[in-house]
C-alpha cells in the first residue's frame, strides 16, 4: 500500500514526547506526519526477513490473500501473519471447495499456541486437502485478518449524533481525547484520524472510513471508541526515527549534535537499537 494509514505513533506524541519544541506549533504538522508514514512504512518493511515474505502489518487487515499449490498438502505456509480467518474464508482447489474451519488448525512454528500464525495445517483424517484443480497458481484463498497483533486501548470518547451514518466525515469527541494518526476501531469498522481542531468541550474529528479492509457501518450513539495500540516498543522505535529524521534536516551531518532544537540528543546511525527491535517481531525463514 503505497499510501498506508497504518501508522505506529500519534502526531500529538511525536510532538510532545520528542519533538518538544513543536509541541504547540501546527505549522510542522503535515512534514511530521509524513515521516511518521514513511517511519511506519519502513518499520514493516524491516520485519520481513526474506522478499518472499510481505511487510509486518502492527494492526489488523481484512484481505484476501492467495497461494500456489501446496507441494506438501499437510499444511499452507503463508507470507503473513495470521490473526484469524474469516466464516467460509479458506478455499482451495482454484476457488471451488471451502474449507471447513472443523478440518484445519492455525499454527506458529511447532505451536497451535502463539498468536500470531504463519501456517495453516490441515487435521489428520480430514477430508478436505490442500490440492488444486487446473492450475497449481492461486490455488489456494485466505480471508481474515492478517498482521502481528490488533491491541486496541479505549479513547474514552463514545459514538455521537453526528457520527451514526456510513458518509460521515467528521466526529465530535470530548477535547484531548482523539489525536491525529490514530486509527480508531468502532464495532468492525477501522477509520483513520486525519485532523483534529480542538474545541471546548469537544474537538471536531476529521476521518477517512473503512480502512483497512473494514467497510463503513452506521453506529449505535455512547458506543465506545477504541484505537489500535501498536506495540510500545514499536511506537517507541517510530518516535525516535521520525526525531532523527526531523533533526537530520535542521544539523550538519555529524556523528553526533550537542543541543538540537527541542534538546533531544541526536546520534547517527542508531542501528543496533533499532534491530534489537526488529529481530523481535521478525518472521522466522521458511
Amino acid at each position: 500500500m503505497s499510501n498506508s494509514n497504518r501508522l505506529y505513533i500519534s502526531l500529538d506524541v511525536v510532538k510532545r514526547d520528542y519533538l518538544k519544541n513543536l509541541a504547540d506549533v501546527a505549522t510542522y504538522d503535515e512534514k511530521v506526519m509524513n515521516l511518521i508514514r514513511v517511519v511506519s512504512m519502513d518499520i514493516e518493511e524491516m520485519c520481513k526477513p526474506h522478499t518472499k515474505l510481505t511487510p509486518t502489518y502492527f494492526m489488523p487487515v481484512t484481505e484476501t490473500r492467495v497461494f500456489d499449490h501446496a507441494w506438501d498438502t499437510s499444511y499452507l505456509r503463508l507470507d503473513q501473519w495470521l490473526l484469524g480467518i474469516s466464516s467460509d474464508g479458506f478455499t482451495t482447489k482454484n476457488g471451488n471447495t471451502t474449507i471447513a474451519a472443523s478440518d484445519y488448525y492455525l499454527m506458529r512454528q511447532g505451536t497451535y499456541n502463539k498468536k500470531p500464525y504463519d501456517r495453516i495445517v490441515m487435521k489428520v483424517g480430514s477430508t478436505d486437502s490442500l490440492e488444486y484443480t487446473g492450475t497449481p497458481q492461486q490455488a489456494n484463498s485466505v480471508t481474515g485478518r492478517w498482521g502481528y497483533c490488533e491491541d486496541t486501548e479505549d479513547t474514552g470518547a463514545t459514538v455521537q449524533d453526528d457520527f451514526v451514518t456510513v458518509s460521515a466525515t467528521t466526529m465530535l469527541a470530548e477535547t484531548g481525547l482523539i489525536e491525529v494518526g490514530n486509527m480508531l476501531f468502532v464495532g468492525s469498522e477501522q477509520i483513520f484520524v486525519s485532523a483534529v481542531v480542538e474545541g471546548d468541550p469537544n474537538d471536531t474529528v476529521t476521518i477517512e472510513r473503512a480502512q483497512n479492509g473494514t467497510t463503513a457501518a452506521t453506529h449505535v450513539k455512547e458506543t465506545a471508541i477504541w484505537r489500535y495500540a501498536a506495540p510500545k516498543d514499536i511506537e517507541k522505535l517510530a518516535g525516535i526515527s521520525v526525531a532523527r529524521l526531523y533533526h537530520r534536516g535542521t544539523t550538519s551531518f555529524a556523528d553526533t549534535t550537542g543541543t538540537p532544537p527541542g534538546g533531544l540528543p541526536y546520534v547517527a546511525a542508531n542501528v543496533p537499537d533499532a534491530l534489537s527491535v526488529i529481530n523481535r517481531y521478525r518472521r522466522e525463514r521458511w
